[in-house]
């Protein structure tokens, strides 16, 4: 019996959002029904709402690495493996809207946003370059290193190379700071200097270095660093 109408309130989530996509859901319906793909039988709600309860959002959820995940009862592999491919296929339709729509930034905090987006929730240090047309369109955004950033194995020389490919006529330097302390260190504006005047030898302009955190971020620009 009790199988029977947890299959009849699944199939009615399913209406629910064929007709409207998640117009009116609320957030543990939304983890519920994605859940729902890996566990057939099951009640999926107090799994849903036990995941909400400990990492707050569905965007959280996501961006949680696989242990933590794996550590919340009625977890189980299948489970963990359903919300990391989730989460890398957004990251992916991203990355190709991102060159077939050309986005657009337009202030600091949309570029953070658009950062946020590709790589929220990483524990590793992570350097982008983003690179931008006239219009601020965004062009490519190059990944150089991932883990604890040494500048010592990023050559600026490379960097530039790569940008001028795209023609780009702007960039814009990104890197996390996971230890949640956003402070420039001395090596992040040493190293922003060096690749500026590069950049100026090709007329490409280096507008800003961004060092995001979780909560907050740091414009070098805004600080009068650049």
């Amino acid at each position: 019996m009790a199988h029977e109408l947890n299959k009849g309130h699944k199939k009615r989530l399913r209406e629910r959002f064929r007709l409207s996509d998640f117009d009116g859901f609320a957030e543990y319906e939304v983890v519920e029904l994605l859940l729902g793909a890996v566990n057939v039988r099951k009640d999926t709600k107090p799994l849903a709402k036990d995941l909400l309860a400990r990492f707050g959002s569905v965007k959280n959820i996501l961006d949680a690495p696989r242990p933590e995940l794996l550590r919340v009862r009625g977890v189980g592999e299948r489970t963990a493996d359903l919300l990391k491919v989730v989460k890398s296929l957004l990251v992916y339709y991203l990355g190709q809207n991102m060159k077939q729509e050309k986005v657009r930034v337009q202030s600091p905090e949309g570029v953070v946003d658009y950062f946020r987006a590709w790589y929220g929730g990483k524990e590793n240090e992570i350097f982008c370059v983003l690179c931008l047309n006239g219009q601020n369109h965004v062009l490519n955004l190059f990944h150089y290193q991932e883990g604890s950033v040494n500048y010592s194995y990023l050559y600026p020389r490379n960097i530039v190379r790569d940008v001028f490919n795209t023609g780009a006529t702007g960039i814009i330097l990104v890197h996390n700071h996971p230890s949640g302390i956003n402070e420039p260190s001395r090596a992040d504006i040493a190293f922003t200097e060096k690749l500026s005047r590069l950049c100026r030898e090709l007329d490409i302009q280096l507008l800003d270095h961004l060092i995001v955190c979780a909560d907050d971020y740091v414009s070098l620009r805004s600080r009068g660093l650049l």
